[in-house]
């Protein structure tokens, strides 16, 4: 099983302890503040969220995964923002039969704009996680780390901490 930590964190700028030492947006709701003197807009925010919606669509063609089910869905009735695309998220009060690619994507993009929270889970181990700050989650038994390299996003080899622990 191979699980990794898909961040736009640079892995250099951890302190001993792991935490990100730079100060930088973590979160949808960060759009209009300044970071590092410039102002954090919805486009950076977009290209961001782009990034990590091709891993996950890397990740779903290198382990040949072409549906996926969603658990622990959690609604926080937050209202999507203005300043971006809106998402339709008409399909999450009745999917039982697992999502498709687009609705992986769209779920994740609502997930990442913290409209909802929800695991996904594919076959052979396959999984996305979300976690605060910005923290995805990626695993299955047929991930290799360079299935992820690409500008703009950090892949460490990292176990989710949102895995349930067997045993």
């Amino acid at each position: 099983m191979y699980e990794y930590r898909v961040t736009k964190y640079d892995p250099a700028l951890r302190g001993a302890d792991g935490t990100y030492q730079a100060s930088t947006w973590t979160s949808v709701g960060d759009i209009g503040s300044r970071f590092a003197g410039s102002d954090f807009t919805a486009e950076a925010y977009l290209a961001t969220e782009n990034l990590y919606v091709r891993a996950i669509e890397e990740a779903l063609r290198v382990t040949n995964v072409d549906r996926v089910c969603m658990t622990d869905l959690e609604s926080f009735g937050a209202v999507q923002p203005d300043n971006l695309p809106p998402l339709d998220l008409g399909f999450l009060s009745n999917k039982t039969d697992g999502l498709s690619e687009q609705e992986t994507t769209t779920l994740a993009r609502a997930v990442l704009r913290e409209l909802v929270w929800a695991k996904l889970q594919g076959s052979d181990g396959f999984y996305v996680h979300f976690g605060w700050d910005y923290y995805m989650y990626i695993g299955g038994s047929s991930l290799q780390l360079a299935d992820f390299l690409s500008p703009g996003v950090f892949v460490e080899p990292f176990k989710s901490p949102y895995s349930v622990a067997s045993g």
